[in-house]
């Protein structure tokens, strides 16, 4: 029950002088909820040029270490020793410059803070400018793959026109599948015997053709790449997979791709072929149409790609915005530096001036006998 608190002697640690003030700012504190808009005003008591401004020093430099480490704001070259917290009201920064009986010192400290958050800006932008640089040799990387990969998609579409490929259907063209009759008579005769008549797969009816595939997806039982054919002239695969489960079971996972003269593969639901013969032989048809889309989005990935590269190369060119400010911040920083130290000398030499006064005063009393 308090609307304010007077601290009369000062701790050693900023915790002990925390814990004071949450004693009075508390839930629970009917005094402040009714009597003062539930705020506890915190009176400090010190002397100018005492040991009190020593203790609050060394609550600064104590506070400094514990708060910026805690709240991750290293960001700067060195730690800021007096940021003025509008929040809380007077920090320990404020109150030596006080105690010090020299209010240039808490201009100083001030202009220490500013200047100390220019910097940390000033920092991040060439972190963010190195950053945009690292990223540009991996954007570029990737164009060059984007460009590379879109040459052989327009050839491989150039091949297809040429051969007489609609893109507009998937309707399949049962003229060009052509099979390779050494595959089938390894994989379907030695490990499914017979699974369609031999004229089915010489006239090539499409449940024929896709007995063929789903029976290589079926018989193929070593690990690897198997051409079992072409279809509009480029080579068909199935690619066999080892695979092994949590019980540590093996199994067998077959996908189908197509390539043409370049290194672009194919596929059509993830090259997992359906066991439904009638579905299984659409798949080569579906697989090739998809070229005309890959097209576009690669020629799309390419101008989006240019455009950050761009941006980028841009933004490393630029100047931080805040120079001007940061060099002037920093001269006054030292035109008051230059003030202080020339208020400290004055102040010793004055000191020194009245104890030479005071010794020749002593000396001159004993010259007359006087005792001083």
């Amino acid at each position: 029950r308090m609307i304010a608190m007077h601290h009369l002697d000062i701790p050693w640690k900023p915790s002990e002088f925390e814990q004071r003030i949450g004693r009075g700012a508390r839930q629970g504190n009917e005094y402040a909820a009714k009597f003062n808009n539930n705020e506890v005003h915190n009176f400090v008591y010190a002397v100018e040029q005492t040991l009190d401004s020593y203790k609050f020093n060394l609550l600064l430099n104590k506070s400094i270490f514990i708060n910026q480490i805690k709240s991750n704001q290293l960001g700067v070259r060195k730690i800021d020793e007096g940021g003025m917290d509008e929040a809380n009201g007077m920090n320990y920064a404020e109150y030596c410059a006080i105690l010090s009986g020299n209010t240039m010192l808490l201009d100083k400290a001030k202009l220490e803070r500013e200047l100390g958050k220019i910097e940390s800006e000033k920092f991040m932008f060439l972190k963010d400018q190195k950053q945009a640089d690292e990223k540009i040799t991996g954007l570029e990387i990737s164009l060059g793959l984007n460009e590379k990969r879109k040459d052989i998609l327009d050839n491989d579409q150039a091949a297809l026109t040429a051969n007489q490929f609609d893109f507009s259907t998937d309707k399949v063209s049962i003229d060009k599948y052509q099979l390779n009759a050494e595959t089938l008579n390894t994989y379907l005769d030695k490990n499914l015997a017979i699974i369609f008549d031999k004229k089915d797969f010489e006239v090539k009816t499409e449940r024929a053709l896709g007995q063929y595939l789903v029976g290589l997806k079926n018989g193929i039982n070593t690990a690897g790449i198997t051409e079992i054919g072409t279809y509009a002239g480029f080579r068909m695969y199935i690619e066999t997979l080892f695979l092994k489960d949590y019980d540590n079971r093996t199994s067998l996972e077959h996908s189908l791709f197509l390539q043409g003269k370049g290194t672009e593969k194919y596929t059509f639901n993830g090259g997992m072929l359906a066991n439904t013969p009638e579905i299984a032989v659409q798949y080569p048809q579906k697989a090739l149409m998809k070229i005309p889309i890959l097209i576009e989005s690669t020629e799309q990935n390419i101008i989006n790609l240019k455009k950050n590269i761009s941006d980028l190369k841009k933004f490393i060119q630029e100047d931080f915005k805040g120079e001007t400010e940061l060099q002037a911040v920093k001269k006054e920083v030292e035109l008051l530096k230059v003030k202080i130290d020339s208020k400290m000398e004055k102040k010793e030499k004055t000191v020194n001036l009245n104890q030479m006064d005071l010794e020749e005063s002593k000396v001159l009393a004993r010259g007359i006998g006087v005792g001083v």
